[in-house]
């Protein structure tokens, strides 16, 4: 018997030596009021905001630029097309050069067949 109180003896005095040394949940976190929880997630809440402002901004404002340079380089490239454009033969002038030129060439050719057509024409008379 006498062992079995030693036994129980010796896990009490170790139970109640193990509390008075360790630590308790509420110690080992940090105690904040209500406000100061609150205040805390507003403080947070507005830099967040206040970031993701200013990263909109700079977004758009990059875009603004580049929206910039790309009506400048079309702007360039439209002018150049321009340019390009003013070099190129019309189709009317195009139709009215390739008629021109099919009715000279027939006409010289109609001009060539009469004078065969001359040259071969024998009439009485005339030597061989």
């Amino acid at each position: 018997m006498e062992s079995e109180k030693e036994i129980i003896l010796t896990i009490v005095l170790c139970l109640l030596l193990s509390s008075s040394f360790g630590q308790t949940v509420n110690d080992l976190r940090p105690t904040v009021t209500m406000k100061e929880y609150v205040d805390m997630n507003i403080e947070w809440s507005q830099k967040y905001s206040t970031a993701q402002l200013a990263a909109l901004e700079k977004a758009n404002e990059l875009v603004r630029l580049s929206l910039q340079e790309y009506k400048t380089v079309n702007n360039e490239w439209r002018e150049q097309l321009k340019a390009s454009n003013s070099t190129y033969v019309s189709w009317q002038a195009l139709i009215g050069l390739v008629i021109g030129l099919s009715g000279l060439f027939w006409g010289y050719s109609r001009n060539q067949r009469e004078k065969q057509a001359a040259e071969r024409n024998i009439q009485s008379g005339d030597e061989v």
